[in-house]
């Protein structure tokens, strides 16, 4: 952990280097807040950083160093992290309803059709092939569209499944094309444009904390922002903020019309639904696209995430809890993860 905060802290200071410099009575009230709900001031890199963005100073929120080097191994079982966020047992938390067709899954090379049977490679391929195309993802390490395929009936041969195995290290998983909400395909028809939804399950309640819809730039099938797309933040009760969102092709998608996200209260009851069975994970970010019918369906679940930059359209991630969370942070600093949080 001391190496990780050091790494973050040179990091922090190369990423807010050149920011307006806070005055000396926005200093003295972050270090006065800290000091009093968690014993310690933290670097005010970030502080200075937001300010030059045009956000308040506000001592709530949360610094990179701190979220990652704190917030994150205290409310996170890192232990179990990697085993829970393999993509071929997402339907296990979420439920077939409320996830995309699985048409073929490798696990550790085995090739298994939906429903975990085994399959050789000639079955796999009759399989696939019934769908003009299907999205293959690798199912571990898979986070920011990494390596996403999309395989036409023409590319699914036994030759291309084998080098897929060979490619992804024995997992992936295959699915049906997600056919979208035409709310969602305004943004961006040619992506799966998605909600980044997070969860905060403390003392037994599950809190949303924040929540946007993330879409991709035309010509584009992938929503993040890493891959030129884009997102507008969503208030609590799922309306976009900004009613005119600029949209990836440049264009005011949305103006003034139709500003209340499409089942938007299924959506909260899902994520609230699942983050029980998710226990050991106290912060979960969710993406979560609409079916045409409007049924959410979860694309993913992150139990690890870069999470203050939103704070920037969104405000304090944590908001009025924060100092509970920051005075439990500091009176279980040498707790063992998992004893008296819950």
């Amino acid at each position: 952990v001391l190496v990780t905060g050091f790494t973050y802290l040179v990091y922090s200071h190369r990423q807010y280097k050149g920011a307006p410099a806070l005055s000396r009575q926005e200093k003295e009230r972050i270090r006065q807040y800290w000091k009093k709900h968690y014993g310690k001031t933290v670097p005010l890199q970030q502080y200075a950083w937001l300010k030059a963005k045009g956000a308040d100073v506000d001592p709530r929120y949360i610094p990179d160093t701190f979220w990652h080097t704190k917030v994150e191994p205290y409310f996170t079982n890192i232990q179990m992290e990697k085993g829970f966020c393999d993509k071929n047992y997402f339907e296990t938390i979420a439920g077939r309803d409320n996830s995309p067709t699985t048409l073929c899954r490798c696990i550790d090379a085995q090739l298994l059709d939906g429903d975990y049977k085994p399959l050789d490679t000639e079955a796999a391929c009759d399989i696939l092939r019934q769908e003009e195309e299907v999205i293959c993802k690798p199912s571990i390490d898979s986070g920011g569209g990494r390596s996403i395929r999309f395989l036409s009936r023409e590319d699914v041969t036994p030759a291309a499944l084998d080098s897929l195995v060979k490619e992804f290290d024995g997992n992936f998983v295959v699915q049906k094309i997600l056919k979208q909400h035409a709310f969602m395909s305004r943004l961006n028809a040619d992506s799966l444009n998605t909600m980044r939804i997070t969860t905060f399950l403390n003392k037994g309640e599950v809190h949303l904390l924040y929540c946007a819809i993330r879409f991709g730039s035309p010509g584009k099938r992938l929503d993040n922002v890493t891959s030129g797309g884009g997102y507008t933040p969503l208030s609590k009760d799922g309306r976009i903020i900004n009613p005119g969102v600029l949209g990836a092709s440049g264009d005011w998608v949305l103006g003034d019309e139709q500003l209340q996200v499409p089942s938007w209260q299924e959506v909260m009851q899902l994520t609230r639904k699942l983050h029980y069975k998710l226990a050991h994970f106290h912060l979960i970010h969710w993406d979560i696209a609409l079916r045409e019918d409007g049924t959410p369906i979860v694309i993913e679940y992150n139990l690890l995430d870069s999470t203050p930059p939103i704070q920037l359209e969104c405000g304090p991630v944590f908001g009025d809890m924060t100092e509970t969370v920051l005075e439990e942070l500091a009176s279980g600093r040498n707790r063992k993860h998992g004893k008296n949080r819950s």
